[in-house]
């Protein structure tokens, strides 16, 4: 994970774009590059993996 910009105001948990190895999420004031996720009780994984799992694209919300 990685800052991207640091002044633009987000929708927190938005997710801004997505390419083949990152998603971009906004946060209330600026917004972080995502490689990886390790959700709950799970192991590691891609976070275009996880996407595809959950069924979450452009402008849906992470919780």
């Amino acid at each position: 994970m990685h800052l991207v910009e640091t002044e633009k105001r987000h929708n927190a948990g938005e997710i801004l774009s997505i390419d083949k190895e990152q998603i971009v999420v906004g946060c209330t004031k600026g917004s972080v590059a995502i490689e990886l996720v390790q959700p709950a009780s799970k192991k590691e994984m891609s976070v275009i993996a996880y996407l595809n799992g959950k069924r979450l694209s452009l402008a849906d919300t992470l919780a």
